[in-house]
């Protein structure tokens, strides 16, 4: 059990950090391509407003919510010098028919007249005002008559933001690879005083077990000789029974500490799961009899499995007892045996009073948990059935869950 804990706390510790790595590592490569973007448009609309041509003074904006033509805002920004310089641009003009007038070509040498005309017509077709089209940025503005296309080469800008880009993804990953390794070194000095708490508390039920069994006896005893003396009495047989229930519920603690013991050894044997499966069935025909409930088998011949043959006897008894216990009277329960593969499906299924939403379901495994009152002490168990059931499923590596439809409550093996 403080293996699988420290596992889940490993798991959880190294999920969270890469959500946060990958939370920060996202809005740092968003907020730079927005900057890339703003910075971008910043200088087409400079082109733009003087007909494809950078001014001979580039305009500082200092006031981040200046006004823009038209009534948009527009980010502040300050223009280098040398940005004329830098720039790469050309400019297309058309018609309203979408024929080229113009095409200024003098500030780049890697595009044509004929591919100039091409990113025209792609982005006319796109009817987009602005946007993105292989290493160009464009914008368009409306006029009467003609239409300028404006295009601005942000190739080494585009080859820098995908630098950056694998470059935080490899670093996050270095340092969740890191991170990790270092946790999975620690976790077990974290991990350490749940663990001691744990075998502490496995230790004491252990020895209390032992310890109570005395004084039960004692007890025990003691109503019997007062009913020699006096005969019996409603006193006496409620105190036999109260012994017998804490006599019991002690006896399945201290069977369940030493499942859940790993150090404990079992005897692996290979055996007809068929054969015991049929028996411990025979054996609970009865007890279902008595209380109107009827068990239906469909147990396969000649399945086999390496296990703990004792753990799993009475890892059937526990599955059959809670079934015939909280069925619903002159309901049948149906047990059916089958080969998976190299091992094989046990499934026990009973109809129930409640439907379980799922929380409640993964809880039934755990000690001592009722999800509502139809499963209370009337019933004569001790809410630990289930969770002994999968401490000698985990002892042997097999797989036990439940699952409901409708009234129909199922539990399922794997081995």
């Amino acid at each position: 059990m403080i293996g699988k804990l420290k596992l889940k706390f490993i798991i959880l510790f190294s999920i969270s950090l890469l959500i946060i790595l990958a939370v920060i590592v996202t809005a740092m490569n968003l907020l730079n391509y927005r900057e890339l973007i703003t910075e971008s448009d910043e200088i087409l609309e400079v082109i733009s407003e003087n007909k494809g041509q950078f001014p001979d003074d580039l305009p500082e904006i200092d006031d981040r919510d200046q006004q823009k033509p038209g009534g948009d805002r527009r980010p502040g920004s300050r223009f280098s010098p040398e940005l004329a310089y830098e720039s790469r641009y050309f400019t297309v003009i058309t018609d309203a028919e979408g024929e080229i007038r113009q095409a200024d070509l003098g500030k780049i040498v890697t595009v044509d007249f004929e591919s100039a005309g091409s990113y025209a017509k792609s982005v006319r077709n796109l009817g987009t005002e602005r946007g993105t089209i292989d290493n160009f940025r464009y914008l368009v503005s409306r006029g009467d008559s003609e239409t300028r296309y404006t295009f601005l080469d942000i190739g080494r800008k585009l080859d820098s933001f995908n630098s950056f880009l694998k470059f935080s993804i490899i670093t996050s990953l270095a340092a969740f690879v890191i991170t990790s390794l270092v946790f999975i070194l620690i976790s077990g000095k974290i991990i350490r005083p749940i663990a001691e708490s744990y075998e502490k508390q496995k230790q004491f039920i252990s020895d209390a077990g032992h310890e109570i069994r005395t004084p039960l006896t004692v007890i025990n005893s003691n109503a019997d000789l007062i009913e020699l003396d006096y005969g019996e009495s409603d006193y006496t047989g409620k105190i036999k029974s109260q012994v017998k229930k804490l006599a019991g519920l002690t006896e399945s603690l201290v069977d369940l500490a030493k499942m859940e013991n790993p150090s404990a050894r079992r005897e692996m044997t290979e055996f007809s799961l068929s054969d015991l499966l049929d028996s411990a069935v025979s054996t609970f025909d009865s007890v279902a009899k008595a209380q109107s409930r009827t068990i239906i088998r469909d147990i396969a011949e000649n399945v086999t499995v390496k296990a703990d043959r004792t753990g799993t006897g009475k890892l059937l008894d526990l599955i059959l007892d809670n079934a015939v216990k909280y069925s619903l009277p002159k309901s049948e329960i149906k047990v059916a045996l089958a080969q998976k593969g190299r091992g094989a499906r046990l499934t026990v299924s009973n109809t129930c009073e409640n439907s379980y939403t799922g929380t409640e379901i993964k809880r039934l495994f755990e000690r001592f948990y009722r999800p509502d009152g139809s499963r209370n002490s009337s019933t004569g168990g001790y809410g630990i059935g289930l969770s002994s059931a999968k401490a000698i499923c985990d002892s042997m590596g097999w797989k036990i869950y439940a699952g409901q439809e409708d009234k129909l409550f199922t539990i399922t093996i794997d081995t």
